[in-house]
């Protein structure tokens, strides 16, 4: 690791600023992997230190920005965007989405499509999936919108390689947070009836692990996603 990589752990700032003013080449050294393939915005996500990723994301320059959050990865497949999207604030997350979203161009819907296909390439992990499993109510209530708008009336959340869902991810886990968040953005899609490669809902993990309070949400949306379905039938015949 450089000085740069040690220096975004930390909880002062001061020392990381010191050592960019200090470099002539900053914008190169904020781009360097440690031996995990982890830049020194990798480890500022890691630990939650959104001012460090602002300060490393400015000193990288508006054409860097994307690269780093989107395109540069750790040796294990995760951007600098997974790590931040685990954190229980969304402050590092919001710090990107200005970045990124400074890079190009101003363009907000530009930045909203590249953060929202961001996947780790190995397991498909969106960074929604990412949040979800990590109980981050923060970044999920600021990414679903942003995937609510980024997909089409037809499609409903991402799915990874084993098709399963944010969802899946929060019910698993027994995140009942999460999972209402989810819910709410989700308006109705039914997407608690989705299943995943093995034929299995999120309800049905939340079972297995015992999470009622989840399970119990989750065949209530079913059951009012039946009844909204039927109502919309019986229009559809009265027409």
């Amino acid at each position: 690791r450089t000085p740069l990589h040690w220096a975004a752990c930390v909880r002062n700032v001061r020392c990381l600023s010191a050592l960019l003013e200090l470099q002539p080449s900053a914008e190169l050294l904020v781009a360097v992997g440690d031996w995990h393939g982890m830049t020194p915005l990798h480890w500022a996500a890691f630990h939650g230190r959104a001012r460090h990723c602002e300060v490393l994301l400015a000193r990288g320059g508006p054409a860097a920005a994307a690269d780093h959050l989107v395109l540069q990865r750790s040796r294990d497949g995760m951007s600098a965007a997974h790590f931040a999207a685990a954190q229980p604030a969304s402050d590092c997350l919001e710090a990107m989405l200005r970045a990124v979203t400074e890079a190009l161009g101003g363009s907000e819907e530009r930045a909203l499509q590249a953060l929202v296909g961001a996947r780790d390439p190995v397991r498909g992990k969106t960074l929604l999936h990412v949040a979800s499993q990590s109980n981050s109510v923060a970044c999920v209530r600021l990414l679903a919108p942003l995937f609510v708008r980024a997909r089409t009336a037809s499609a409903g959340w991402p799915v990874d390689a084993k098709q399963r869902s944010p969802l899946h991810e929060a019910a698993v886990r027994g995140h009942v947070d999460v999972v209402r968040v989810l819910l709410a953005a989700e308006s109705g899609r039914g997407e608690s009836s989705r299943r995943d490669t093995f034929g299995h809902t999120a309800a049905d993990y939340a079972r297995v692990g015992g999470h009622a309070a989840v399970v119990e949400i989750l065949e209530r949306r079913v059951l009012a996603d039946l009844a909204a379905a039927a109502n919309g039938a019986a229009a559809e015949c009265a027409v």
